[in-house]
C-alpha cells in the first residue's frame, strides 16, 4: 500500500525540526548564561563606580563626632555636595542616635534633624554591618541599589558614630543590559532562521537516498525489479543503497527460480494420472491438478480453492486436520465423491527443516477396477461356498 506521507510525518521534517529545536535550546541556554553573567558584571561595575572614597567616609565620621552640631551639619552638606556622581540619587548621613544629619537631595532638606524610620539603618547602627539590596519603587517603576555603610570613629573599629545611606538608580544599568539582550535576541533569531534553512537542506540531502530506496522497495513489492538506487557515497546510506540493489537482484533471481519451479510443478501435476491436492497449514486447498478435478467431478478449480479439504473430500465426520497430520493414513477409500469411481486417498504432511508443518498433500488414486475385482472375487467365493455346502452336508 503506497499511502502518501504528510509533510509533518516525513523524516525530512523531523530531522529539520530536531536540528532547529537543538539550536534554539542551545541559544536559549547560552543566552540565559550570557545575560546572567552580563547583569552580574554590570552591577559589579556599577557598585564600584558609585562607591564613596574612604576619605569622604573619614570626613563624615569626623563631623559626626564634633560637638558643634550646627557647624558639623554644614560641613556634612558641603562634603555631600562635592560628590559628583550622576548615578547616585541620594546620600544620607545618620548619626549614632538615628538622627538624619545631612542629605545630598536638594529637594529633601526638610528631613535633616529628623529621626530616621528606616529599619535597615537602625539594624546597621546596632549590628555594625554593611547592608546592600536592590529595591523596586512601585511609585515611579524604577529599580534602585541601596547601600548602608557604618561610619566608625577613627582608631576604634567598634565605635559606630553613624551610617551613610546611599541610593542609586539602576535603570541605566538595566537599560544597557536590555539593549545588549535585544541585540543578542535579534542575532539568535537570525541564526535560528539560517540554521533552519541549513537544516532543511541537510535533511533533504540525507533523506533523498532514503526516499529513492523507499520507491525501489515499493517497485520490488509490485514485481518490478528494473530500477536501481543511486549510491551517493560509501557511508551508511551508501552501503544501505547497495544492499537494496543487491536485494533487488536476489529477489528477482528468486522470483524467476520460483516461477520456473511453479511452472515445472504445474506441468508435472497436469500430466499425472493421479489426483493431487495441497493445502495450507489450516487445511484450505491451494493446489488442485486437473486429474483431481476430474475425479471430484468439478469443472473449475476456483470452486474449491480456499475451501477445506475435509469438505471437498466429504470426510469431516471421520477425520480432522490435526488427525490427518499426526496420524499416518495408509489408505482412505472414498466411494461417495463420484458415482462411477472409487478413490483411495493418501495423506502426507508438508514439513519444513525445522519440523514446522506448513500444509498437507493428498494423492487420489483410481481403485475402481481393483475394488470391482475384489467384490467379484468375494461374490464368487460366496457362490461356490453356497453351492458346495449342500453336497458336502449330504
Amino acid at each position: 500500500m503506497n499511502s502518501k506521507i504528510k509533510f509533518y510525518q516525513s523524516i525530512h521534517f523531523k530531522i529539520a525540526l530536531v536540528f532547529a529545536l537543538m539550536l534554539m535550546l542551545t541559544l536559549e541556554v547560552v543566552g540565559a548564561v550570557f545575560v546572567r553573567q552580563l547583569e552580574h558584571q554590570e552591577l559589579a561595575n556599577f557598585k564600584q563606580q558609585i562607591e564613596l572614597p574612604s576619605y569622604i567616609d573619614n570626613s563624615l565620621a569626623t563631623q559626626l563626632t564634633s560637638t558643634d552640631t550646627k557647624t558639623a551639619n554644614k560641613e556634612i552638606k558641603t562634603i555631600l555636595a562635592r560628590v559628583n556622581n550622576t548615578s547616585i540619587t541620594e546620600i544620607r548621613v545618620v548619626d549614632a542616635k538615628g538622627i538624619i544629619r545631612g542629605t545630598s537631595s536638594s529637594g529633601n532638606q526638610g528631613i535633616v534633624g529628623q529621626k530616621t524610620t528606616d529599619t535597615v539603618i537602625k539594624n546597621t547602627l546596632v549590628n555594625n554591618r554593611s547592608h546592600t539590596e536592590n529595591l523596586y519603587d512601585s511609585a515611579n517603576h524604577n529599580r534602585y541599589y541601596v547601600s548602608v555603610v557604618p561610619l566608625l570613629a577613627s582608631g576604634n573599629t567598634n565605635n559606630v558614630v553613624g551610617v551613610v545611606y546611599m541610593r542609586a538608580n539602576l535603570e541605566g544599568v538595566y537599560s544597557t543590559i536590555n539593549s545588549i539582550s535585544l541585540i543578542y535576541l535579534s542575532a539568535a533569531l537570525i541564526t535560528i532562521v539560517l540554521g533552519l534553512g541549513l537544516a532543511v537542506l541537510i535533511s533533504r540531502e540525507i533523506t533523498r537516498p532514503i526516499e529513492e530506496m523507499r520507491k525501489q522497495t515499493l517497485r520490488i513489492a509490485r514485481g518490478d525489479f528494473s530500477g536501481q538506487v543511486k549510491v551517493m557515497g560509501n557511508d551508511e546510506l551508501g552501503q544501505l543503497a547497495g544492499a537494496v540493489n543487491n536485494l533487488s537482484v536476489r529477489v528477482e533471481e528468486s522470483q524467476e527460480s520460483s516461477d520456473a519451479e511453479r511452472r515445472r510443478l504445474d506441468s508435472v501435476l497436469s500430466h499425472m494420472s493421479d489426483g493431487v491436492l495441497a493445502t495450507d497449514r489450516r487445511g484450505n486447498l491451494t493446489i488442485v491438478n486437473n486429474t483431481a478435478l476430474q475425479f471430484l467431478n468439478i469443472a473449475d478449480e476456483e470452486q474449491v480453492l480456499g475451501k477445506s479439504i475435509l469438505d471437498v473430500l466429504k470426510i469431516r465426520r471421520q477425520f480432522s486436520i490435526r488427525h490427518l497430520v499426526d496420524e499416518d493414513q495408509d489408505q482412505v477409500i472414498l466411494d461417495d465423491l463420484n458415482e462411477d469411481l472409487i478413490l483411495s486417498a493418501y495423506f502426507s504432511p508438508i514439513k519444513r527443516e525445522s519440523g514446522f508443518v506448513s500444509g498437507l498433500v493428498c494423492v487420489l488414486h483410481d481403485v475402481t477396477s481393483q475394488q470391482k475385482e475384489e467384490r467379484e472375487r468375494k461374490e464368487f467365493v460366496s457362490n461356490v461356498s453356497h453351492e458346495l455346502r449342500t453336497p458336502l452336508t449330504s
